[in-house]
C-alpha cells in the first residue's frame, strides 16, 4: 500500500457547496510523553512532542433554519448528546450565531485510539465556524475556548504541525518536523481506559523530576512515553504484540502515542512503510491498521471551492 509524498495538509476545507462546508479533521501523534504529579485539580501535566499525520475525520457543516444544532455521525456508537466534543463547541459559540447548524461527522479515525479525533473535531469546528460565519473570535480567544473544552484541542486549534506542548495543553510551542516522515499506525480495536492508567501511573509514582519545568530537551526522545510501561502491564496484548512484531522487524521501533491504545512504528522511507504495512496486515486482518505520513512544516492551509476550483487562505 503506497501512500503520497505529498500528503493533503491538515485544517483543508475540501469544499462548500451551496451552503454545504466540507472539512478534514486530522488525527496526531504523540511521539514522546512524560507525565508529573497531578496538580491540586487533579489534572496532571506533561511535557509531550504533538505531531499531525495524513489521517483525518470528515466534518460537513450546513447552515440551518432549525434553531440550534443538528448532529449526526457514521459510527453508531459515538453519542451525539451534549457529550459530544462537536456539541460541546457549538454551546461555546452559539450566542454569536444567527441561525442554526446540521452537522455530520462522518469518523475515519478509530474511538478510543489515542489520536486526538475527538479533540480535533471540537478545534476545526471551532475554527470554520469562526472564519466561515464571521464570528469574530480571535486566535488567543479560541485557543481559551478550546482549552475549555479538552487539553489537545488547543493543538489542533494552532497552525504547527509539529510542537512540544506542555502544562496541560494550553502552551505549545512549534518545532520542525520530526526525524521520520512515515509511521505505520496498528490499532489492535482494544479500548484502554485512560482514567485507569492515569491511576495506575499515580499508584506507581515515578513521575519525572518534578521541581524541573518540562523543557523542550528533556524526554523529546521520539518514543518515550511514561505510561507504555503501565499499558503493558494493565493490557498484556501490547506486550504480546510487541514481542510477535519484533520477530518479523527486529530492526524496527514500536511506540505508544498517548495512554493507547494505537501503536506506531517509524519508517526510514515509503518503501519501508509499505514493508511493514504487509507484514502487518498479514498477521492481524482484523485490527485497524494505516500508513500516514507528516505534513510539511510549511503546509499551507487553504479554502477550496470545488465548484470553480479557485482556491483562497482559509485558516
Amino acid at each position: 500500500m503506497r501512500i503520497s509524498n505529498n500528503p493533503v495538509p491538515p485544517y483543508t476545507c475540501i469544499g462548500i457547496n451551496n451552503m454545504d462546508i466540507h472539512v478534514k479533521s486530522p488525527a496526531k501523534l504523540n511521539l514522546s510523553l512524560a507525565v508529573y504529579p497531578p496538580r491540586q485539580d487533579g489534572y496532571h501535566p506533561i511535557a509531550s512532542c504533538f505531531q499531525k499525520i495524513n489521517v483525518w475525520d470528515s466534518i460537513s457543516i450546513r447552515q440551518s433554519s432549525t434553531p440550534g444544532l443538528t448532529l449526526t455521525c457514521t459510527d453508531a456508537t459515538i453519542p451525539v448528546d451534549h457529550t459530544n466534543t462537536i456539541a460541546a463547541s457549538y454551546t461555546k459559540i452559539k450566542d454569536r450565531l444567527l441561525h442554526g447548524v446540521t452537522v455530520h461527522l462522518d469518523k475515519k479515525i478509530p474511538v478510543g485510539s489515542g489520536l486526538g479525533s475527538a479533540s480535533g473535531n471540537a478545534a476545526i469546528f471551532l475554527k470554520t465556524m469562526n472564519r466561515v460565519y464571521t464570528l469574530g473570535y480571535t486566535h488567543t480567544e479560541l485557543m481559551q475556548l478550546g482549552q475549555s473544552i479538552g487539553s489537545d484541542v488547543p493543538f489542533f486549534i494552532h497552525d504547527c504541525t509539529t510542537a512540544w506542548v506542555t502544562g496541560t495543553g494550553e502552551r505549545i510551542e512549534p518545532i520542525g518536523s520530526c526525524s521520520s516522515s512515515f509511521f505505520l499506525l496498528i490499532f489492535p480495536n482494544q479500548t484502554i481506559s485512560t482514567k485507569h492508567i492515569y491511576a495506575a501511573y499515580d499508584t506507581c509514582g515515578h513521575y519525572p523530576n518534578p521541581t524541573r519545568a518540562p523543557h523542550t530537551p528533556a524526554y523529546a526522545t521520539l518514543g518515550h512515553n511514561d505510561l507504555q510501561p503501565i499499558v503493558w502491564q494493565l493490557y498484556p496484548i501490547y506486550q504480546s504484540l510487541y514481542n510477535h512484531w519484533m520477530q518479523h522487524h527486529p530492526e524496527s521501533k514500536v511506540y505508544l502515542t498517548g495512554s493507547g491504545g494505537c501503536l506506531f512504528i517509524p519508517a526510514t522511507d515509503a518503501a519501508a512503510v509499505d514493508r511493514y504495512y504487509a507484514t502487518a496486515k498479514a498477521l492481524w486482518p482484523s485490527f485497524w491498521i494505516k500508513t500516514v505520513s507528516v505534513p510539511s512544516p510549511n503546509a499551507k492551509t487553504d479554502f477550496f471551492d470545488s465548484d470553480s476550483g479557485v482556491s483562497q487562505s482559509f485558516f
